[in-house]
């Protein structure tokens, strides 16, 4: 009964269901207002009337393009400038309230940049 394992064969996946992230990417042009512990508001299509509570963790010292393993294709005389975009990892600060969270969920995130002496601005 069952199956034959191969080396290196995934058999089931193993997933933390106590500590979430999420991974919003952000323009090259927002990044010079991000800091890490900001507060952020996260919210889920499956669950848009859900306000989810995060924080910012880390800001990625790399665009996603220079992760790529392509290159991107620019043609010879193709200066066409593209705004990169740049990995930020925010917390989910759990709560019981939440609902039942998913793996690979979309979501909009809005990270409160209020400076304390300055106006209030936000990033989206």
């Amino acid at each position: 009964v069952g199956n034959v394992v191969g080396t290196n064969q995934p058999l089931f996946p193993m997933v933390e269901d106590h500590e979430y992230w999420v991974e919003a990417n952000f323009k090259e042009t927002d990044m010079q207002r991000l800091k890490i512990g900001q507060p952020v508001n996260i919210k889920l299509d499956m669950y848009s009337d859900v306000l989810i509570k995060g924080v910012i963790e880390s800001l990625s010292p790399a665009s996603g393009a220079s992760f790529s393993l392509l290159p991107a294709e620019n043609a010879t005389g193709n200066w066409v400038k593209v705004t990169q975009r740049f990995p930020v990892r925010i917390t989910v600060l759990m709560d019981d309230d939440l609902p039942d969270l998913r793996i690979g969920s979309s979501a909009s995130v809005v990270v409160d940049t209020t400076d304390k002496a300055d106006t209030n601005t936000k990033s989206q």
